[in-house]
């Protein structure tokens, strides 16, 4: 609508213009001057002027509702993405929490295999007990790290007799008191 009243009023200015010119031609500058002095080629610029302004006024204002519109937007998809990284990040530390646990798991549970396999074999390698106890202890304190170690049994007596010993003297002496009591 206000490009076709600006249309009109184009036209209108464009006609004064002829006008006025045709008349300067024709030698009839007296007429000319007065087409001018008429102000409708000045009203019909006033005209478009205003019209021009009111189109760039509207303009400059849905440019800045849609620039608006699109930096809300923005700031969405900024905290959408934000927030799915820190959901990443959160998913991800998890799973590595959770494949450490059971990595230690499986390690763990591979140490004490190994532990029983090598000390299933230590009471194997031997058919006496005072040896097999020997063999044993000295078999467990290696893979456990022990420096010192012994083994005691409790004899018919209740009383604790130790029957292996790994990294002290045999005959240190036997644990006093019976099951229960400290060494």
């Amino acid at each position: 609508a206000r490009i076709d009243a600006m249309h009109a009023l184009i036209d209108e200015k464009m006609g004064e213009l002829a006008r006025t010119i045709e008349l300067r031609r024709q030698g009839r500058a007296d007429e000319a001057l007065k087409e001018v002095e008429t102000d409708r080629g000045k009203v019909a610029m006033d005209g478009i002027r205003a019209t021009v302004q009111d189109i760039v006024r509207d303009e400059n204002a849905l440019f800045d509702e849609r620039q608006a519109e699109w930096q809300s937007v923005a700031r969405v998809s900024a905290a959408i993405s934000l927030g799915g990284a820190a959901v990443l990040l959160f998913l991800i530390a998890l799973a590595a929490a959770i494949a450490s646990r059971e990595y230690r798991a499986q390690r763990t549970q591979e140490w004490v295999r190994n532990g029983q396999i090598g000390t299933s074999a230590a009471i194997a390698a031997e058919p006496r007990l005072d040896v097999q106890a020997d063999e044993v202890l000295a078999y467990l304190a290696r893979y456990l790290g022990a420096r010192v170690g012994t083994l005691h049994a409790v004899d018919a007596g209740g009383r604790l007799e130790r029957i292996a010993s790994y990294g002290i003297d045999a005959a240190d002496g036997q644990a006093p008191g019976g099951a229960g009591a400290g060494l």
